[in-house]
């Protein structure tokens, strides 16, 4: 007797698409049952650009994966749309700083053309932009494009030679073009400006383990050792120690052991990166000062859980408890409007009637005053 064969639950799959300046670009969402994750996509013109993964809690999962997956992906859908409405209203903007905060978001979500041409735009309008010329110079990077990469970090090190981040992305262009005793040279000034950047640590490594034979001579293990000794100082100061680094680097020796560290650490270290809680507050930042007349209520609350959860864990790049402080300013205007309901409402009743109208004059004056105060926290 056969039995019964037992129904597959339908995987949870949203998916949403639009066009925009003849590219067509599509959003999934779906919920990973194996890894435990939301799973986000994003594609161009059918090929893959970006991908992301929102870890769920375990205590969350049975009543919240739907709604989880379905919010990722009309969030993400809702902040591509806006992300093209805004790049429309910068034209005629004569600030650059626009335009680098929108390059970099589009920079997060790999859109790399996209970014590409809001630091063009940015440098156009203020040619000596330390921070756009920077950016400018990690597109090139993604793009393949060493040599370009190298000139415009160049420029925007001799601009302001007081952040690390410049250092260590010139540092990276150096080392694709294999110019490691360059690269490192890069690499120790960004740590002689933040001793604990993790990502440089990473980076001198790879320098280390690129140049080291996979057979064993005392050139390669010396450079091994010192490879072992940066890839112990990346892996410091986790939010969340992984047992498994923890693990191979007390016994990596070989060229291979310390490979897999690398890419452990890496993968570790762009999932822990502050790049995509920084592009979210860039984002809302131009949200609330472009495109305020279609912000969602819901989107907000999302960004307010966002924040709110990044700051609980101890985070505070970019300066996230004055962006949680704007949004809750513009999350007020909801409450108004819900105030402005009510005391409409009451109007229509006579013992309520003289006191509601009075109501609603004070809110107008409040609701004009907080107008104001919008405006000004976003220019």
């Amino acid at each position: 007797m056969n039995k019964p064969e037992v129904a597959k639950k339908a995987p949870i799959r949203f998916r949403e698409h639009f066009k925009f300046a003849s590219n067509l670009y599509e959003l999934e969402t779906h919920w990973d049952d194996g890894e435990g994750f939301i799973v986000l996509h994003l594609y161009k013109n059918k090929k893959l650009v970006f991908s992301r993964r929102v870890a769920v809690s375990p205590e969350e999962r049975l009543v919240q994966i739907t709604r989880g997956v379905k919010e990722l992906e009309q969030i993400e859908t809702l902040i591509l749309r806006s992300l093209f409405s805004i790049s429309a209203k910068l034209r005629e903007e004569e600030d650059a700083a626009p335009h680098n905060s929108l390059g970099s978001i589009f920079l997060s979500k790999e859109l790399l053309e996209e970014a590409k041409e809001q630091f063009l735009t940015a440098l156009v309008k203020a040619p000596n932009f330390s921070e756009a010329y920077n950016n400018l110079g990690v597109v090139y990077l993604k793009l393949g494009m060493p040599d370009e990469a190298i000139k415009v970090l160049e420029t925007a090190v001799k601009l302001d030679p007081n952040f690390p981040d410049f250092y260590n992305y010139l540092g990276e262009a150096l080392m694709e073009k294999k110019m490691y005793p360059e690269a490192e040279e890069q690499f120790q000034k960004a740590l002689g400006l933040n001793p604990n950047y993790r990502e440089v640590y990473l980076n001198l490594g790879f320098c280390c383990l690129d140049r080291a034979d996979y057979g064993s001579t005392v050139k390669s293990d010396r450079l091994l050792k010192e490879a072992l000794q940066y890839f112990e100082k990346a892996s410091r100061d986790s939010m969340i120690m992984d047992d498994k680094i923890t693990g191979l680097l007390q016994k990596a020796s070989g060229w291979e052991d310390l490979s897999r560290v690398y890419m452990l650490l890496k993968s570790q270290l762009t999932e822990s990166s502050s790049s995509q809680i920084k592009s979210l507050c860039d984002f809302y930042n131009l949200h609330f000062r472009y495109d305020h007349e279609v912000i969602d209520k819901k989107s907000v609350e999302y960004y307010l859980r966002q924040l709110s959860k990044e700051i609980a864990q101890g985070k505070n790049f970019p300066d996230l408890k004055n962006d949680l402080g704007v949004a809750y300013l513009f999350y007020g205007v909801h409450f108004l409007e819900l105030a402005k309901e009510q005391f409409t409402k009451a109007r229509s009743l006579t013992s309520k009637r003289e006191m509601s109208i009075k109501n609603l004059i004070t809110l107008e004056k409040f609701q004009s005053s907080l107008n104001r105060l919008l405006d000004s926290v976003t220019r």
